[in-house]
C-alpha cells in the first residue's frame, strides 16, 4: 500500500510495539492505511477546490500542510528501518541514503516529467524558457525568483521543495544520536515560522516566504517527530502533540481567518495559520494512523475513498493541467462545471498513469533494497535483534 509519496511496505503494529508494548496496537493495520489514504484524498480535494475556484482563502493550504506532515511522518519511517539496517552492519550510511533517494524518485519522478511533457507540447509556450528548472526539481526556485507562480505548473513547488528538503532530514536520521534525535527534531519547529517572520519583516516577496525549504520545514519536521516518537513508544509526547493539535492549533486557524478578513498583514496568514494547521494537521495523522471507528471510520475506508487515495499523486499532478483544459474549450460554463469536468479529467489521467505507471515503477522499486538483515545474521549465526536493542546501540 503505498501512502503519500513514500511507501512504508508494512506500516502495521511492530512500530506501537517496539518499545515494551507502551503503546495500544493499532485495532487494524489495514483499515488504517485505507483510512489515511482517504484523508490524503481528502487533502488533496482541498487543493484541487481551492485551485478550480480561485479561492482567496487558504483552503489548500491546510491539504498542503497534512501532505508535508504525512511526507515527514512517513520519510521518518522508512530512514528509522534504514537506521537499524546501518547501526547493524548490514549497509552502509551512503548505500542506505542511496537506496532512500532511489526508491522516493522512482516514485515521484515519472508522472511529473510526464506532466510536464505535456504542459510544454500541449498547453504553454512561455514556460518552456524555464522548462528544465521544473524538470530538475527547481520549481520553486524558479518562482521565487520570479516572485509569480507559472499558470498550470504552480502546484509543482512543493514536490521540488520538499525532495530539496530531504538531503538535510535523511542526515539528521543517520547522524544523530538515538537519545538526541527527537530533540534535533523539535527545534526544527521553530525555523519555518522564524523563517516567515523575518522575510515579512526584511520585505521579502510573499512567494519566497511560502515556497522555499526553510518555510514549512517545521510541518515535516513535526511529521518526523512524531514518527520518533511513535517508534520509540513517546505516549506522552504523541498525547501532547494531539492536545496541542486539537485544543490550540484548530482554534488558532479559525482565529487566523478572522483576521485575514479583517486585516491584510501577511503576518497573520503566514504565521499563525500556519503554525495552527501544523499543529491541527498532525492531530489528524496521529487519529487516522490509530484507525477511526464508528461511521466515519467506515466511510473513510470505503473502496471508493480508497481508490481516490490510492491516485491521490496523480490527482495533484493532474489537475490544473485539466483545469486549463476545461478553462479552455468551455469558457463560457458555470464555475462548478469546469470544476466537475476538471476533476473527471483529472481522475482519468491519473488513473491512467496509476496502473500504466505508478503500479509497475512501485513493483520494480520494491527490488531496489539493501540486505535483508536476517540473512546476515542468519549467515553469521547470530539471533534476532530486537529494532529497541538496534536503537541503543
Amino acid at each position: 500500500m503505498v501512502i503519500g509519496l513514500v511507501d512504508v511496505d508494512r506500516m502495521d503494529n511492530v512500530t506501537l510495539q517496539s518499545a515494551g508494548n507502551k503503546l495500544p496496537p493499532a485495532r487494524d493495520a489495514v483499515r488504517s492505511r485505507k483510512q489515511m489514504d482517504s484523508i490524503r484524498f481528502g487533502s488533496i480535494f482541498l487543493i484541487m477546490i481551492h485551485h478550480f475556484y480561485h479561492m482567496q482563502k487558504p483552503v489548500g493550504t491546510v491539504g498542503t500542510h497534512f501532505f508535508f506532515a504525512l511526507t515527514g511522518f512517513l520519510v521518518a519511517m522508512s530512514l528509522m528501518k534504514l537506521r537499524e539496517q546501518v547501526l547493524s552492519g548490514v549497509v552502509t550510511g551512503w548505500k542506505a541514503a542511496y537506496v532512500f533517494t532511489t526508491r522516493r524518485w522512482m516514485r515521484v519522478l515519472p508522472v511529473m516529467w510526464i506532466m510536464l511533457t505535456c504542459c510544454f507540447v500541449l498547453l504553454t509556450k512561455s514556460d518552456r524558457t524555464h522548462m528544465l528548472w521544473h524538470y530538475a526539481l527547481l520549481s520553486n526556485i524558479r518562482m521565487s525568483l520570479d516572485g509569480a507562480y507559472p499558470a498550470y505548473i504552480a502546484h509543482l513547488w512543493w514536490i521540488s521543495a520538499i525532495e530539496q528538503t530531504l538531503p538535510f532530514i535523511i542526515l539528521i536520521f543517520m547522524l544523530t544520536p538515538r537519545h538526541w534525535l527527537q530533540r534535533v527534531l523539535a527545534c526544527l519547529l521553530i525555523i519555518g515560522p522564524a523563517f516567515r517572520l523575518i522575510g515579512y519583516h526584511l520585505g521579502w516577496n510573499y512567494i519566497s516566504m511560502r515556497v522555499l525549504p526553510p518555510a514549512f520545514i517545521d510541518i515535516v519536521g513535526m511529521g518526523c517527530l512524531l514518527a520518533v516518537a511513535m517508534k520509540h513508544g513517546n505516549l506522552h509526547l504523541i498525547n501532547l502533540i494531539k492536545s496541542i493539535g486539537l485544543f490550540v492549533g484548530v482554534p488558532m486557524m479559525f482565529a487566523a481567518l478572522i483576521l485575514i478578513q479583517t486585516t491584510q498583514n501577511d503576518l497573520y496568514k503566514s504565521i499563525l495559520f500556519d503554525i495552527g494547521s501544523t499543529w491541527a494537521v498532525c492531530a489528524l495523522l496521529i487519529i487516522s494512523y490509530n484507525g477511526i471507528g464508528g461511521p466515519v471510520g467506515n466511510i473513510l475506508a470505503s473502496p471508493v475513498l480508497t481508490y481516490f487515495g490510492a491516485i491521490s499523486y496523480g490527482l495533484a499532478m493532474w489537475h490544473l493541467f485539466a483545469m486549463a483544459w476545461m478553462t479552455k474549450f468551455f469558457t463560457d460554463a458555470p464555475p462548478h462545471i469546469r470544476a466537475a469536468g476538471s476533476f473527471v479529467i483529472a481522475t482519468v489521467f491519473a488513473s491512467v498513469t496509476y496502473f500504466l505507471i505508478e503500479r509497475p515503477v512501485m513493483r520494480i522499486k520494491e527490488r531496489i533494497t539493501p540486505k535483508q538483515t536476517s540473512k546476515l545474521q542468519t549467515s553469521s549465526g547470530v539471533s534476532d535483534v530486537s529494532m529497541v536493542e538496534l536503537a541503543k546501540s
